[in-house]
């Protein structure tokens, strides 16, 4: 074969590659969420809050085949109808850009059924249209219009922003995290195919320095696909995989093995770690402020509340029967399992935050702040509290201002309604 024959025959092999077609074809910058029948309704809550907060970003809802016609139309009113929060507050502007992919015309009916619980992600990351992307889950609640990801100077820089999870103390096995750091590049294949190897960017993670199981919050992804296209289809097959899926919990630090093990360090992590907002009080624990919420909040270098995973109702879980029966505190706090439904079912209320930020990873007898699990308050278990000591209050102790307070009553309500 001659040196053109093989050059056209390389240039043919470029050109016939569905992914780098595909990837060409992504344009713009966009809102991207994974939706199946039983988000819906918590989408429509997240599309009121961010006609509230005025999304000029187009929202492309993914799903696979499963989302009906009825959802889909209470979805469009949603985006384009007045709502009516109360009889003096109207959102009747800011009108959503709303776009609809069924992604199972891309997926052979074999494996569609494969792609279940938190891999219906990667379909959403996958098979939109955006280059740039901010993908969310249903249950995220902004408190920044979502176009603020896509301009923080970090995002810009790497292509990629990741946010931290909450900082606590669970880890993997050593032999997992040894497995792990065998799939990312070789000297070998750093020689064959040009993929560069990992560097302290990746080595120095709590992953792989700390064996922390919790680095990466998954609620709000953004990144650049054309740049990052390789890790993704990685991080996709990595969550097919029971091998290589089940030592970590859910997608989380998928989003970022991925694209470390396909060679790209192109990519940040928010600069705090996750808190909690809610009530502050300082009558849980001896000396200590303590927040106790079951959402995941997120925060910026100036300790700006950006958004939170989980939603607004104090607790989603329909647990209060179950909690109730077993949980001895909570029949001392209320009088009946309609009672603790009733709490389940209200709306959070905000005046501050702790962000627990830089703790150590490792178990201490006594830490002086981070967060600690505490079943005793129901939910399934999903509540938990973030607590600092009173000497560190200026540090990590939020008590946010009437007009703040006032801000956030106003999304609460709009996400409520």
């Amino acid at each position: 074969m001659s040196n053109n024959e093989d050059n056209l025959l390389q240039e043919n092999s470029i050109s016939t590659c569905f992914w780098n077609q595909f990837i060409h074809q992504a344009n713009g910058q966009g809102i991207v969420i994974s939706v199946g029948e039983g988000q819906v309704e918590d989408v429509v809550r997240l599309i009121k809050v961010l006609r509230y907060l005025k999304n000029l970003l187009p929202i492309e809802i993914v799903h696979k085949g499963d989302l009906s016609q009825g959802s889909q139309d209470w979805i469009i009113r949603t985006s384009r109808t007045t709502i009516t929060i109360s009889e003096d507050f109207l959102i009747d502007d800011s009108l959503q850009d709303i776009w609809f992919v069924d992604a199972s015309k891309a997926i052979h009916p074999l494996y569609i059924e494969v792609f279940k619980r938190f891999s219906n992600k990667w379909i959403a990351s996958l098979f939109n249209s955006f280059d740039e992307m901010v993908l969310m889950d249903s249950d995220t609640v902004p408190f920044v219009p979502p176009e603020h990801f896509l301009n923080m100077e970090s995002r810009k820089l790497k292509g990629a922003l990741f946010f931290k999870d909450r900082a606590i103390g669970e880890t993997i096995s050593s032999s997992d995290v040894s497995f792990y750091k065998e799939l990312l590049p070789s000297v070998a294949e750093w020689k064959l195919f040009n993929l560069s190897m990992a560097t302290e960017i990746t080595m120095d993670n709590a992953f792989f320095k700390h064996k922390q199981k919790h680095v990466m919050e998954s609620g709000v992804v953004v990144l650049q696909r054309s740049t990052h296209l390789l890790g993704l289809l990685i991080s996709t097959v990595l969550q097919l995989k029971k091998a290589t899926s089940s030592p970590i919990y859910g997608d989380k630090e998928l989003f970022w093995l991925g694209q470390s093990i396909a060679g790209n360090e192109d990519y940040t992590f928010n600069s705090n770690s996750a808190g909690a907002v809610g009530v502050v009080k300082d009558d849980i624990y001896k000396d200590f402020y303590s927040i106790c919420s079951t959402q995941v909040a997120h925060f910026d270098s100036h300790k700006t509340l950006l958004w939170l995973n989980g939603g607004l109702k104090v607790c989603k879980k329909p647990s209060w029967q179950r909690d109730y029966a077993k949980q001895k505190h909570l029949r001392k706090t209320f009088k009946s399992v309609e009672e603790l439904k009733e709490n389940y079912q209200s709306s959070m209320q905000i005046n501050g935050a702790i962000i627990p930020n830089n703790v150590e990873y490792k178990f201490l007898k006594k830490p002086s702040r981070g967060f600690k699990k505490n079943p005793s308050l129901g939910c399934s278990g999903y509540f938990w509290c973030a607590f600092t000591h009173v000497d560190d209050y200026e540090d990590y102790v939020i008590r946010y201002t009437q007009e703040e307070i006032r801000q956030f009553d106003i999304i609460i309500k709009i996400w409520s309604s």
